[in-house]
C-alpha cells in the first residue's frame, strides 16, 4: 500500500494572491476618490454660483420661448441645445424657476452616470482597469467645470459611454479577468438598443459621429464573424445592421427639421470662432492636424496630456491582444472627425468642443494605467 502526500504549495500561489488582494485594494481606493471628485462637485453646485453669459442666454430662450418655439432653432441669441436637453430645461424652469441648482443638477447627473458607466459597465475590462478609467474621465479638467454648468456637454459624454458600452457587448462578453469572447447571445435586445439610438440622438449632438463609430465597428465585427462561421454575410449583415439603419433614416429627419436651421444660423452668428479655429486655413493640413492632436487632450488634462496619451498607447497594444473593440471603435471615430473636417463640414475645436471623445480616452489610458499598477 502506498500513501501520497500532497505536494507542497508553491511560492506563486501566495504571490498571486497577494497581487489579487492588492489590486482589489486598488481598486476600492480609486473609486473612492472618483466617488469624491463628485461630492466637491455638489458641494459647487450648492454654492449657486451666477449664470455665466452662455448658461444665461440659453435660459432666455428656455424661460421666454414657447413649447413649439424648442422644435425649431432657438429663438433668442444664437442658442442651440438637444431637443430632450431642453425639454428637460423647460420642464425643471417650469417647477422651480430660475435656480441654479436645479437648472444645473442633469450636467451633474449626467456625468455621474457617464463614469458610473464606465466604472461599471464596460465590458471585457478588468475590476481594476475600470477603475483606473473612471479616474481618468472623472479627472478631466474641462468635464469637472462641465459638471455645474447648464449646458448640455455632459450629456454628450453619457452619449459616447453609453454607445461604447451597449454596442461593445452586442459582438462580446467580458469577464472580469480581461479577456472577452466573440459571441452571438446579446444582452441587449435589438429594440433595446434602437430605443437607446433614439434617446441619444434626441440629447447629444455629437450623437452621428459617436453612432457612426460604434455603428461600423459592430457591424464589420459581425460581418468577420459571418466569415468566420461560414454563414451567408448579407443575411448577419441585415440582422447586425438594421438598428443602425433605422436610426439613421430618423436622425436625416431629426436634422432637416430641427439640427440642420440650428447649425446654420450658429454658423451666421459664429462663423469667425468655427471657421477661423476649426478648419485649418493658412497652415499645411498635416501640421494644423498635428497641432490640433495636441491642443485637444491638452486642453482637457494640461500638463498630464502628454503622459496619458503614453499609457493611452500601452492600453491600445494591450487591449487590442483580447478582442475588444474600444480602441477600433476610437480609430473609427477620429477617422471619421478628420473626413468631414476635410470636408468644412465639421470643425476640430478643444475643450468642450471635444469632450464627447474623453470615454474613450479614459478607457484606453485607464487600460495602460492599471497595467502599469
Amino acid at each position: 500500500m502506498t500513501t501520497t502526500t500532497a505536494a507542497p504549495a508553491t511560492s506563486a500561489e501566495p504571490a498571486s494572491a497577494s497581487f489579487a488582494a492588492h489590486r482589489a485594494w486598488a481598486t476600492e481606493i480609486i473609486l473612492a476618490l472618483t466617488a469624491l471628485t463628485f461630492v466637491a462637485h455638489a458641494v459647487r453646485l450648492l454654492q449657486r454660483h451666477t449664470f455665466w453669459y452662455d448658461e444665461a442666454m440659453l435660459l432666455v430662450n428656455i424661460a421666454e420661448a414657447s413649447w413649439r418655439d424648442l422644435a425649431g432653432p432657438l429663438p433668442f441669441y444664437d442658442q442651440a441645445a438637444p431637443q430632450l436637453y431642453l425639454v428637460l430645461l423647460k420642464l425643471l424652469h417650469g417647477a422651480f424657476g430660475l435656480s441654479e441648482v436645479w437648472l444645473r443638477l442633469p450636467s451633474l447627473l449626467a456625468a455621474v452616470a457617464a463614469v458610473w458607466i464606465v466604472a461599471r459597465r464596460m465590458p471585457g475590462l478588468t475590476a481594476i482597469e475600470r477603475a483606473c478609467a473612471a479616474a481618468v474621465l472623472a479627472g478631466g479638467i474641462t468635464f469637472a467645470y462641465l459638471t455645474t454648468e447648464t449646458k448640455q456637454y455632459t450629456f454628450e459624454v453619457l452619449c459616447s459611454a453609453l454607445l461604447m458600452a451597449v454596442f461593445a457587448s452586442r459582438h462580446m462578453t467580458g469577464t472580469d479577468d480581461g479577456r472577452a469572447a466573440t459571441t452571438d447571445a446579446n444582452p441587449y435586445t435589438s429594440l433595446a438598443q434602437l430605443a437607446v439610438l433614439i434617446a441619444l440622438m434626441l440629447s447629444a449632438s455629437t450623437f452621428p459621429l459617436a453612432a457612426f463609430a460604434v455603428g461600423a465597428v459592430a457591424i464589420l465585427a459581425g460581418v468577420r464573424r459571418t466569415a468566420d462561421l461560414n454563414r451567408l454575410i448579407v443575411p448577419r449583415l441585415l440582422s447586425g445592421g438594421w438598428v443602425f439603419a433605422v436610426a439613421g433614416v430618423l436622425y436625416v429627419i431629426y436634422y432637416a427639421r430641427h439640427i440642420k436651421p440650428a447649425y446654420e444660423a450658429l454658423l451666421l452668428n459664429f462663423g469667425y470662432t468655427y471657421q477661423g479655429f476649426g478648419f485649418a486655413r493658412d497652415a499645411s493640413y498635416p501640421l494644423w492636424l498635428a497641432e490640433k492632436a495636441w491642443s485637444i487632450p491638452e486642453s482637457h488634462y494640461g500638463f498630464l496630456a502628454l503622459p496619458l496619451i503614453a499609457v493611452a498607447v500601452l492600453g491600445t497594444l494591450k487591449i487590442r491582444r483580447r478582442g475588444v473593440r474600444y480602441h477600433t471603435q476610437f480609430g473609427a471615430l477620429i477617422a471619421t472627425m478628420i473626413a468631414l473636417n476635410l470636408g468644412g463640414i465639421y470643425p476640430l475645436l478643444p475643450a468642450r468642443f471635444s469632450v464627447f471623445i474623453l470615454p474613450w480616452i479614459a478607457v484606453l489610458a485607464g487600460v495602460g494605467i492599471a497595467r502599469l499598477l
